[in-house]
């Protein structure tokens, strides 16, 4: 009875366009999640949308093709490591590709184990929901850590609208700072033990010292799907990014996406995409 009494007055108001473009601006703008938003892809997989940032993140993957077709050059990996792994959309997309393959949603325990790193602590309940919603309980694991130098235990961020930038340049407003602890080669070996076929990296900039201080975990990896980044003067950051992987056995990169330079109110941003093979 309680919620006819209420229906009545809000299907009233509902008539009234002003009234009906206002409740729609909040709803979008400050209770998406209420929405419980889901894109459906296909063999009972779902892709959970918490808000209209990860539509961004949504897009990138599964419609802008931003990796390109990097699996045109690689088997398709069983075992990987999602770094700045984010709304999770990467590794569900794997996860799709594998239940496509065996043309069935059982057949996604083709997947040995994906874990998934982020520095942002915010993702994780998205994260959580990825799972849930696709049963991802024994495929998934989670870590929330960020890549920094050796001689620190931990690491503070700004945290802003998107994600979080240990660069700090970005422009945007700063929400809050969080501090996340370092990543380590034990906390990822505790989680998930190698041989990877993949490491994923997307972690504005910190591709450089992961390349550099995790030698261990790289060198039982059979390939590399990065975003490399570089700000305002640094425009070798490509070549160097090239030397890095060539050193730990790399053969020269696929490049699935070209250097491009992005504007900010902090300045420009190089990045692209490669793809490094064993």
């Amino acid at each position: 009875m309680l919620s006819q009494l209420l229906t009545y007055p809000l299907k009233f108001l509902l008539k009234f366009k002003p009234i009906r473009e206002r409740l729609a601006f909040g709803f979008v703008h400050h209770h998406f999640d209420d929405l419980k938003l889901t894109i459906p892809l296909t063999n009972n997989l779902a892709v959970p949308v918490p808000h209209t940032i990860a539509l961004k993140s949504f897009s990138e993957i599964y419609i802008a093709n931003d990796y390109g077709d990097f699996l045109k050059h690689m088997p398709l990996p069983k075992r990987w490591l999602d770094l700045g792994c984010h709304m999770g959309y990467f590794s569900l997309y794997l996860i799709w590709q594998h239940a496509l393959k065996s043309g069935d949603w059982v057949g996604t325990t083709n997947a040995e184990g994906a874990l998934l790193i982020d520095a942002d602590p915010r993702v994780f309940k998205q994260l959580n929901r990825v799972i849930d919603r696709n049963l991802l309980q024994g495929k998934f694991q989670t870590l929330n850590a960020a890549v920094a130098p050796p001689d620190q235990t931990s690491i503070t961020f700004a945290l802003r609208s998107g994600m979080v930038s240990s660069i700090d340049k970005s422009g945007d407003p700063i929400i809050k700072e969080v501090t996340v602890p370092r990543l380590s080669s034990e906390s990822i070996l505790s989680r998930l033990k190698p041989p990877y076929d993949l490491i994923k990296m997307d972690i504005e900039g910190a591709e450089f010292r992961f390349l550099e201080d995790f030698p261990e975990i790289l060198k039982d990896t059979q390939a590399l799907l990065l975003e490399w980044h570089g700000w305002g003067s640094d425009t070798d950051a490509e070549e160097r990014i090239q030397a890095l992987t060539a050193k730990l056995g790399f053969k020269p990169p696929i490049v699935l996406k070209e250097r491009e330079c992005y504007h900010s109110t902090a300045g420009e941003l190089y990045a692209g995409n490669h793809l490094y093979l064993r």
